[in-house]
């Protein structure tokens, strides 16, 4: 094939024209790679059915054919359930388990205030006594609860929301005290394995 020799007055634009042409083919061949990359991370290998099946859906719904519009709806839903495995799979899977743990304590819900609702109607004070004094029972036994005794005639009682800062300190230095002693070192308390500590 002989190579086209264009006069020289048009040379340039049949050059501007071939890498016009050059760019566009580059440009549409990163675009389809990265649409790829995006269908691969979004909905793993199912992607190109679920891209015909969304074609399928999107021609039903230009021809007002509901019927095929919503069975195509239904394919998308069972594929993405069931085999797309990238995000579109992962946050589904995420959402289908906060929902049936929602709907579990709910459940639970349910059953205690239908478990509490007969002894509410026979004699509601009896029942929020008895609830109040077992939330009571509850908080002050936690492990994380300071209780403290005050003077008859105290007047001004402050109430730690969130646990005392030195209490929790105090809390904590037992706590790596405790375990030092089940190693068996005893220097941090002043003990000898063996020998009672004699207190003056």
């Amino acid at each position: 094939n002989a190579i086209p020799n264009w006069p020289s007055q048009t040379r340039q634009a049949f050059e501007d024209v071939t890498k016009a042409s050059n760019e566009k083919e580059k440009a549409r061949a990163d675009a389809e790679k990265r649409k790829e990359e995006i269908l691969n991370a979004t909905a793993g290998k199912a992607y190109h059915d679920l891209e015909q099946a969304f074609d399928g859906y999107m021609t039903a719904k230009a021809s007002k054919d509901l019927k095929l519009a919503d069975a195509k709806m239904q394919e998308i839903e069972q594929l993405i359930r069931t085999q797309a495995m990238g995000e579109a799979g992962t946050r589904l899977r995420e959402a289908e388990s906060r929902k049936r743990k929602t709907i579990e304590d709910l459940r639970g819900d349910v059953d205690e205030f239908r478990s509490l609702l007969g002894e509410y109607e026979h004699n509601p004070t009896l029942l929020i006594n008895r609830l109040w004094t077992e939330t009571q029972m509850e908080l002050f036994s936690s492990p994380g609860f300071t209780k403290r005794i005050y003077p008859a005639g105290q007047k001004q009682i402050r109430l730690w929301i969130s646990p005392d800062p030195e209490e929790k300190k105090k809390q904590e230095e037992d706590k790596y005290k405790k375990k030092d002693k089940a190693k068996g070192d005893f220097s941090d308390v002043g003990e000898t394995p063996g020998k009672p500590t004699i207190i003056p």
